[in-house]
């Protein structure tokens, strides 16, 4: 069984070895829902400070799709890299160091915009390492910067997470994974 190269596009041969079992094919659409519906609480939380289904038609449109975005791409990810995990002969070693990296990367950009520019976090840190009058000029751009550019950092999140899902495709052996994924023969 020796190693193939990686194809320039390996998600479609990944997903396709992934989905042929049955546990990965019923556990993705659960996990789709909980992460979309759990990231649109958080995000609703982080926006209004109050935890609950009342703020979510108050979410931006952005707000909106990269909840759903992140309910699509998540949960791939997860299972491409519990599917590694479950099966370490299927792993090619030397690709897709950064798979664990980037995908902190993402979650944290997701997330960052809301926290900065909707509570007093800017505030505090800055009130902590800034004093007097470079404060409060500090202060307000900062947040409004996190404001504006909201949907920049929520689009990076997404590229970043779409960067991990094939980082971890191209860790799949797909010979050797595909090969394991087939029926055993009757006789």
């Amino acid at each position: 069984m020796s190693a193939r190269p990686p194809a320039c596009l390996p998600e479609p041969g990944a997903f396709r070895v992934l989905f042929s079992h049955r546990a990965y094919l019923v556990a993705y659409p659960l996990s789709v829902v909980l992460v979309a519906v759990g990231y649109l609480l958080l995000l609703a939380w982080v926006a209004t400070g109050v935890f609950g289904f009342w703020g979510v038609p108050f979410l931006p449109p952005a707000s909106v799709g990269l909840a759903i975005g992140f309910g699509i791409l998540f949960p791939l990810l997860l299972l491409l890299d519990v599917y590694l995990w479950k099966h370490p002969h299927c792993v090619i070693s030397d690709r897709g160091r950064h798979t664990e990296g980037t995908t902190i990367g993402a979650v944290v950009l997701g997330i960052l915009p809301n926290l900065l520019c909707c509570t007093p976090i800017v505030p505090t840190l800055l009130a902590v390492f800034v004093s007097g009058t470079t404060l409060i000029s500090i202060s307000a751009p900062v947040q409004h910067a996190m404001s504006v550019y909201e949907t920049l950092f929520y689009a990076v999140s997404l590229v970043l997470l779409g960067i991990a899902i094939h980082l971890a495709a191209r860790r799949m052996d797909l010979g050797v994974a595909q090969d394991e994924s087939l029926p055993e023969p009757d006789g």
